[in-house]
Protein backbone atom coordinates (compact mmCIF):
# COMPACT_ATOMS: atom_id res chain seq x y z
CA UNK A 1 0.00 0.00 0.00
CA UNK A 2 3.12 2.58 0.75
CA UNK A 3 3.48 2.53 -2.86
CA UNK A 4 0.13 3.32 -3.95
CA UNK A 5 0.54 6.29 -0.92
CA UNK A 6 3.13 7.92 -2.95
CA UNK A 7 1.33 8.26 -5.98
CA UNK A 8 -2.28 9.17 -4.56
CA UNK A 9 -3.09 11.71 -2.38
CA UNK A 10 -4.07 11.32 0.76
CA UNK A 11 -7.72 13.01 0.42
CA UNK A 12 -8.72 10.93 -2.78
CA UNK A 13 -7.34 7.63 -1.18
CA UNK A 14 -9.35 8.19 1.56
CA UNK A 15 -12.10 8.71 -0.74
CA UNK A 16 -11.58 5.38 -2.44
CA UNK A 17 -13.86 2.46 -1.40
CA UNK A 18 -11.39 -0.04 0.68
CA UNK A 19 -9.91 -2.08 -2.07
CA UNK A 20 -11.94 -1.54 -5.14
CA UNK A 21 -12.24 -4.10 -7.76
CA UNK A 22 -10.85 -3.69 -11.14
CA UNK A 23 -13.40 -1.83 -12.83
CA UNK A 24 -14.50 0.38 -9.68
CA UNK A 25 -10.72 1.16 -10.32
CA UNK A 26 -11.18 1.27 -14.04
CA UNK A 27 -13.37 3.54 -14.21
CA UNK A 28 -12.01 5.99 -11.88
CA UNK A 29 -8.78 6.45 -13.19
CA UNK A 30 -10.25 6.58 -16.81
CA UNK A 31 -12.66 9.43 -15.53
CA UNK A 32 -10.28 11.31 -13.13
CA UNK A 33 -7.07 11.05 -14.72
CA UNK A 34 -8.57 10.93 -18.58
CA UNK A 35 -5.32 12.50 -20.45
CA UNK A 36 -2.93 11.41 -17.96
CA UNK A 37 -0.27 8.60 -19.31
CA UNK A 38 -1.24 5.07 -17.85
CA UNK A 39 0.66 2.52 -19.70
CA UNK A 40 3.49 2.80 -22.30
CA UNK A 41 6.58 1.33 -23.83
CA UNK A 42 9.16 2.19 -26.63
CA UNK A 43 6.52 2.28 -29.63
CA UNK A 44 3.29 3.40 -27.47
CA UNK A 45 1.62 5.20 -24.51
CA UNK A 46 -1.82 4.85 -23.84
CA UNK A 47 -3.59 7.41 -21.27
CA UNK A 48 -6.38 6.37 -18.79
CA UNK A 49 -9.23 6.87 -21.15
CA UNK A 50 -7.30 4.55 -24.34
CA UNK A 51 -6.47 2.57 -21.75
CA UNK A 52 -9.93 1.48 -20.15
CA UNK A 53 -11.05 1.94 -23.73
CA UNK A 54 -8.99 -0.80 -24.70
CA UNK A 55 -9.45 -2.74 -21.93
CA UNK A 56 -13.15 -2.48 -23.08
CA UNK A 57 -12.85 -3.95 -26.37
CA UNK A 58 -10.83 -7.08 -24.85
CA UNK A 59 -13.62 -7.59 -22.41
CA UNK A 60 -16.10 -7.95 -25.65
CA UNK A 61 -14.07 -9.88 -27.69
CA UNK A 62 -13.79 -11.97 -24.26
CA UNK A 63 -17.23 -12.07 -24.43
CA UNK A 64 -17.32 -13.92 -28.05
CA UNK A 65 -15.76 -16.80 -26.50
CA UNK A 66 -18.24 -18.39 -24.70
CA UNK A 67 -16.86 -19.06 -21.52
CA UNK A 68 -18.16 -19.35 -18.14
CA UNK A 69 -18.50 -16.91 -15.45
CA UNK A 70 -15.02 -16.86 -13.45
CA UNK A 71 -13.41 -19.20 -15.73
CA UNK A 72 -9.73 -19.16 -15.56
CA UNK A 73 -7.56 -17.79 -18.28
CA UNK A 74 -3.98 -18.04 -18.76
CA UNK A 75 -1.72 -15.43 -20.35
CA UNK A 76 1.64 -16.43 -21.87
CA UNK A 77 3.26 -13.85 -22.63
CA UNK A 78 6.14 -11.42 -22.16
CA UNK A 79 5.37 -7.96 -19.87
CA UNK A 80 4.91 -5.99 -22.30
CA UNK A 81 1.33 -3.72 -22.84
CA UNK A 82 -0.79 -6.57 -24.12
CA UNK A 83 -0.06 -8.92 -21.01
CA UNK A 84 -0.49 -5.86 -18.79
CA UNK A 85 -3.99 -5.12 -20.63
CA UNK A 86 -4.64 -8.32 -20.27
CA UNK A 87 -4.05 -8.23 -17.06
CA UNK A 88 -6.47 -5.51 -16.07
CA UNK A 89 -8.76 -7.13 -18.78
CA UNK A 90 -9.67 -10.90 -17.67
CA UNK A 91 -10.89 -9.97 -13.78
CA UNK A 92 -12.93 -6.91 -15.40
CA UNK A 93 -14.97 -9.88 -17.70
CA UNK A 94 -15.90 -11.41 -14.85
CA UNK A 95 -12.92 -14.39 -15.41
CA UNK A 96 -9.92 -15.28 -13.33
CA UNK A 97 -6.36 -14.74 -14.73
CA UNK A 98 -3.57 -16.52 -14.61
CA UNK A 99 -0.17 -14.53 -15.97
CA UNK A 100 2.59 -17.34 -17.07
CA UNK A 101 6.43 -16.90 -17.60
CA UNK A 102 6.86 -16.47 -21.18
CA UNK A 103 9.21 -18.84 -21.43
CA UNK A 104 7.12 -21.76 -19.65
CA UNK A 105 6.54 -24.50 -22.35
CA UNK A 106 6.30 -28.24 -22.90
CA UNK A 107 5.53 -30.56 -20.75
CA UNK A 108 5.24 -27.98 -17.71
CA UNK A 109 2.35 -25.79 -19.41
CA UNK A 110 0.29 -28.68 -20.46
CA UNK A 111 0.58 -29.65 -17.08
CA UNK A 112 -0.60 -26.24 -15.63
CA UNK A 113 -3.46 -26.07 -18.09
CA UNK A 114 -4.65 -29.45 -16.71
CA UNK A 115 -4.19 -29.11 -13.40
CA UNK A 116 -5.43 -25.87 -12.79
CA UNK A 117 -8.47 -26.26 -15.16
CA UNK A 118 -7.77 -23.66 -18.32
CA UNK A 119 -10.49 -23.27 -20.06
CA UNK A 120 -7.83 -20.85 -22.87
CA UNK A 121 -4.61 -20.03 -23.14
CA UNK A 122 -3.80 -15.99 -24.39
CA UNK A 123 -0.33 -16.37 -25.94
CA UNK A 124 2.13 -14.13 -26.96
CA UNK A 125 3.97 -14.39 -30.93
CA UNK A 126 6.45 -17.23 -30.53
CA UNK A 127 5.03 -19.18 -27.59
CA UNK A 128 5.36 -22.46 -27.17
CA UNK A 129 1.89 -23.93 -27.03
CA UNK A 130 1.63 -27.40 -29.34
CA UNK A 131 -0.45 -30.02 -27.18
CA UNK A 132 -1.22 -27.52 -24.87
CA UNK A 133 -5.15 -29.46 -24.06
CA UNK A 134 -6.98 -26.12 -24.30
CA UNK A 135 -8.16 -23.36 -26.55
CA UNK A 136 -5.26 -21.20 -27.64
CA UNK A 137 -5.21 -17.41 -28.78
CA UNK A 138 -3.24 -14.72 -29.39
CA UNK A 139 -2.95 -11.57 -26.76
CA UNK A 140 -3.46 -8.79 -29.10
CA UNK A 141 -7.28 -9.19 -29.92
CA UNK A 142 -9.41 -6.15 -29.74
CA UNK A 143 -12.98 -6.05 -30.78
CA UNK A 144 -14.42 -3.15 -32.54
CA UNK A 145 -16.34 -2.12 -29.80
CA UNK A 146 -16.24 -1.52 -26.59
CA UNK A 147 -18.35 -3.94 -24.11
CA UNK A 148 -18.97 -2.86 -20.16
CA UNK A 149 -17.52 -4.50 -17.41
CA UNK A 150 -18.96 -8.02 -15.69
CA UNK A 151 -20.82 -7.19 -12.45
CA UNK A 152 -17.70 -7.69 -9.90
CA UNK A 153 -18.54 -8.02 -6.46
CA UNK A 154 -15.44 -7.41 -3.95
CA UNK A 155 -17.90 -10.20 -1.66
CA UNK A 156 -17.89 -12.56 -4.90
CA UNK A 157 -15.24 -15.68 -4.12
CA UNK A 158 -12.80 -16.63 -6.36
CA UNK A 159 -9.88 -19.19 -6.19
CA UNK A 160 -6.39 -18.74 -5.21
CA UNK A 161 -4.11 -21.27 -6.91
CA UNK A 162 -1.49 -22.52 -4.49
CA UNK A 163 1.71 -24.29 -5.50
CA UNK A 164 1.58 -27.17 -3.25
CA UNK A 165 -1.36 -29.13 -5.06
CA UNK A 166 -1.54 -32.63 -4.70
CA UNK A 167 -0.70 -34.40 -8.15
CA UNK A 168 -3.82 -35.13 -10.41
CA UNK A 169 -5.71 -32.02 -8.73
CA UNK A 170 -5.81 -28.35 -7.97
CA UNK A 171 -5.62 -27.19 -4.43
CA UNK A 172 -7.34 -23.40 -4.25
CA UNK A 173 -8.61 -21.29 -1.52
CA UNK A 174 -11.67 -18.75 -1.87
CA UNK A 175 -10.83 -15.27 -0.84
CA UNK A 176 -13.13 -11.93 -1.93
CA UNK A 177 -12.95 -10.63 -5.33
CA UNK A 178 -10.08 -7.84 -5.69
CA UNK A 179 -7.47 -9.80 -4.02
CA UNK A 180 -4.35 -10.86 -5.87
CA UNK A 181 -2.68 -14.13 -5.08
CA UNK A 182 0.32 -15.87 -6.30
CA UNK A 183 0.67 -19.37 -7.53
CA UNK A 184 4.49 -21.07 -8.16
CA UNK A 185 5.11 -24.34 -10.20
CA UNK A 186 8.06 -26.52 -11.10
CA UNK A 187 11.27 -25.55 -8.63
CA UNK A 188 9.49 -22.58 -7.70
CA UNK A 189 11.85 -20.53 -9.15
CA UNK A 190 9.09 -19.49 -11.45
CA UNK A 191 5.98 -17.60 -9.93
CA UNK A 192 2.42 -17.01 -11.78
CA UNK A 193 -0.31 -14.84 -10.66
CA UNK A 194 -3.94 -15.04 -10.57
CA UNK A 195 -6.05 -11.98 -10.01
CA UNK A 196 -9.35 -13.00 -8.71
CA UNK A 197 -12.34 -11.28 -10.48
Amino acid sequence: MNYYNKMVSGGELEGLDYLPTLPQLLRFAGSRYAEEAAIGSRESTYTYAQLVSRVKRRVAWLNTLGLAPGAHIAVLAPNDLNAMELFLTIPSAGFTVMMLPASLGGAALTGIVQRYDVACLLAADGAETAGVPCPVYGTGALAPAEADFAPVRKETPRPSFSPAAPPGGPRARCFPTGLCCWASHGSGAKRSWAICA
